[in-house]
């Protein structure tokens, strides 16, 4: 610490410094240990020279002033005295109580006075407590702070204290003399790690790097741009850029809002009775009285522990906050769980009132419109040490926060989207669903002797155990990847995987697992391009690969993994929010995962069997095993298609009237062809009968056609997807591959529609 001070404050050749600390009187008076300034003499340079601080009495900013303009130094080292103003003499309090009554601390008395001393040349280094960084009290001292001098530099020690009365947390700050008018101003900031974590030549030349840089991070500063805020936190974990990618990335789960928008904020109060005579008589009454410490770690409320309960009677007509379901209880002065964790709070739930607040917990009560979704992921956020830190970052380091009403409201919390929502909507509704099931069991298992008749009993026994089986059969087989591709997945996809999953370990088999592939990248490619088109981004390789399929080329699993890669990797796509129709496929198989293995390895399968260098003879049963390990592993990361059902439409009715629109429709999705016809009203009166669409999370219906084409095969008469597979330019026809079965048909009316999706080029 002390030579990164020297180095900040010394380093300009032919500057003189000088060190001004509390006198010995005054050392002695403020008790300040014999070693708490042992660290200035090797601070200074051979040439600089130690001086005395005057006496603290009602002359002293008067005295400091004087003593730095009269200083022939142009770099000065300050250790102030510490301590409270109140603590001081009755007119020495008197005289200057009512200029620095805000935060009534010495430091901050020497500070403004060194700071109004300075020329504009001039540096001065303070030693100050952590107080001076943070909260209101010191928030005017801050501000005018900076019409005296500009703050260049804020050194964070981590494990660095000036002994009185125990070990008082410091930090250091760097002032030019005058207030800097260039636009941005910037304050650099370093955090000291312990000597523990590293070598401390690196942590000297990142200092030295962060002094030249005029901005960016290093790896224990940061370069802050803009005018310092006296309302901010000035600490290094409030302002460093990675507290505000963790804001950004709260963003990802939707908007962002100050909980105060969400929830109203209220404070307990304290009992109107002696605090003792109740803690002696505890039990006492029928109304829980919450304190902090029954608010526990894993978020119970603990209503029959509390150690006061008050008759009814005694409360009314005070001011008490009652507790209501669904109110979330926090406790006021915050630690970190044992173990890590956030804030620790808990939700009164449905047989939790009537209960009182105490003085120590903070009660959020959800606005009208509020949603449970919205309240259930606040309490989340609380509970997260993400929300810890960014509390905890507004106290400067110090060890323990006690939040107030104020920074609880002003904390910014996510609200989730429409996505986000449902999802918690569904587990929520799933969980209620199997609590349902639970308790049908147990009361099942409990009510053999309810019956009129034995033999009844037995039988309502039997019954319900063997529809509470079937329950669990068909729960343990959902945690069956195979079968939930088979159930789950759209049609072609889910088809493909049944003819692998019956397969032997033959060529056959290997043929189907390389199949399934490509079936499984070309549904994928056709979402992206899908994507493309509702969004309006450009796929550049859709151009090349309509040149080549109007000269007679195929389409291949290369075309589709390819399509798949550029929307991966295009910053246009990636900029994409996850609102967007599909999201997921713009994220498919980020480089470098499992995923993204296999997909390379079943590619380079799929080209060496189209060249004659697949498997033979004895190596087919080993590739076979392997191709459908990679097969799986790929299926697994494009489990998201079971959100975005295949419907093909099959009759549609508009009522221009009404402005809508109902339709009939199949759900393709799982691996067989045969599905009922269900029926839905929009609000819409445009949708093609006869197509395939997808439908994404919000509901919108999403045209397949022409990527997509649902009919019967001419070949073998069951209905089957068709996606493009080459031109045949002398009957001006597309040719149409079926999904499924890999048969073929030509269709000349696609043509056009696959000119404009750039399929094929415009000039034919």
């Amino acid at each position: 610490m002390t030579e990164l001070v020297r180095k900040a404050l010394f380093s300009e050749n032919g500057a003189e410094g000088a060190a001004l600390t509390p006198s010995q009187e005054d050392r002695e008076r403020l008790n300040l240990t014999g070693d708490a300034l042992s660290h200035v003499d090797n601070l200074l340079p051979r040439e600089a020279r130690q001086k005395d601080l005057p006496p603290f009495d009602e002359n002293y900013p008067e005295a400091v002033r004087e003593a730095v303009e009269e200083a022939s130094a142009s770099r000065f080292y300050v250790v102030p005295p510490f301590g409270r103003l109140r603590e001081q003499a009755d007119e020495v309090h008197d005289s200057l109580g009512k200029k620095y009554a805000r935060s009534g601390d010495l430091a901050i008395v020497t500070l403004l006075s060194v700071l109004e001393g300075l020329s504009d040349e001039d540096v001065a280094a303070l030693t100050l407590p952590v107080s001076f960084f943070h909260g209101q009290r010191a928030r005017h001292e801050r501000a005018r702070s900076l019409h005296l001098g500009h703050p260049k530099l804020i050194l964070e020690p981590r494990e660095y204290s000036i002994a009185r009365r125990g070990q008082l947390q410091v930090r250091t700050v760097f002032y030019a003399g005058t207030p800097v008018e260039e636009e941005p101003p910037v304050t650099k900031f370093f955090s000291v790690p312990t000597s523990e974590d590293t070598d401390e030549e690196d942590v000297l030349d990142d200092f030295e790097r962060l002094l030249r840089q005029g901005g960016g991070e290093t790896a224990y500063g940061f370069v802050h741009r803009g005018q310092m805020d006296p309302d901010d936190t000035w600490s290094y974990e409030y302002l460093s850029p990675e507290r505000q990618r963790e804001i950004d990335e709260i963003k990802e789960l939707g908007d962002v809002h100050p909980l105060g928008e969400l929830f109203g904020v209220k404070v307990g109060r304290h009992l109107l009775k002696d605090l003792q005579e109740i803690k002696e008589s505890p039990g006492e009454g029928n109304i829980p009285w919450l304190e902090a410490r029954d608010i526990r770690p894993d978020g119970t409320l603990a209503y029959e522990d509390t150690r006061v309960s008050v008759k009814q009677e005694e409360l009314e007509g005070g001011r008490h906050v009652w507790l209501q379901e669904d109110d979330i209880c926090v406790r006021q002065i915050g630690g970190m769980r044992s173990g890590g964790g956030g804030i620790v709070a808990g939700r009164v739930g449905p047989h939790g009132a009537p209960a009182i607040a105490s003085h120590n917990v903070l009660v959020l009560r959800p606005r009208e419109e509020t949603t449970e979704e919205d309240a259930d992921l606040a309490l989340q956020y609380l509970r997260s040490e993400a929300a810890y830190r960014h509390l905890s970052a507004q106290y400067a380091g110090e060890t323990a926060i006690h939040i107030t009403v104020g920074e609880l409201r002003n904390l910014p919390v996510p609200v989730a989207d429409e996505d986000l929502r449902g999802a918690l909507r569904s587990l929520t509704e799933a969980a209620e669903q199997f609590e349902r099931w639970k308790q049908e069991a147990l009361d099942a298992a409990s009510s053999l002797f309810d019956h009129p008749t034995a033999e009844d009993g037995k039988m309502h026994v039997l019954t319900t155990g063997r529809r509470t089986r079937q329950r669990l059969r068909a729960a343990e087989r959902q945690d069956d990847l195979s079968h939930r591709i088979q159930t789950q997945f759209p049609y072609p996809i889910a088809y493909r995987w049944r003819t692998v999953a019956a397969s032997r370990a033959d060529l056959e088999g290997y043929l189907c697992v390389l199949e399934c592939a490509e079936v499984l990248c070309c549904y994928l490619a056709t979402i992206a391009i899908a994507t493309s088109m509702a969004t309006g981004k450009e796929i550049g390789y859709l151009d090349h690969m309509g040149g080549r399929i109007a000269k007679g080329h195929g389409t291949n699993l290369g075309d589709w993994v390819a399509i798949l890669r550029e929307v991966r990797d295009s910053k246009s796509f990636r900029k994409l929010p996850d609102s967007t129709p599909f999201y997921e496929v713009t994220r498919f198989i980020p480089d470098g995962e499992e995923a993204d293995k296999a997909l390379s390895s079943l590619k380079e399968r799929r080209d060496d069997q189209a060249h004659g260098r697949g498997p033979e003879s004895d190596a087919v049963p080993s590739a076979f095993e392997s191709a459908k390990e990679e097969l799986l592993e790929l299926l697994g990361a494009a489990e998201f298609l079971s959100e975005y059902p295949l419907r093909y439409v099959e009759r549609t009715k508009p009522d221009v009237i009404e402005n809508c629109l109902t339709y009939k429709y199949r759900e393709v999705m799982g691996d067989h062809p045969l599905v009922p016809v269900h029926e839905e009203t929009i609000d819409q009166t445009t949708l093609e009968s006869e197509s395939l669409y997808v439908v994404d999370r919000s509901g919108s219906l999403h045209l397949l056609r022409p990527l997509l084409d649902r009919r019967r095969c001419p070949v073998c008469g069951t209905w089957s997807t068709f996606y493009l597979d080459s031109y045949l330019d002398d009957e001006s026809a597309c040719r149409l591959k079926s999904m499924e079965h890999g048969h073929t048909t030509r269709d000349r009316e696609a043509t056009e529609a696959f000119r404009k999706t750039g399929l094929l080029p415009n000039d034919g």
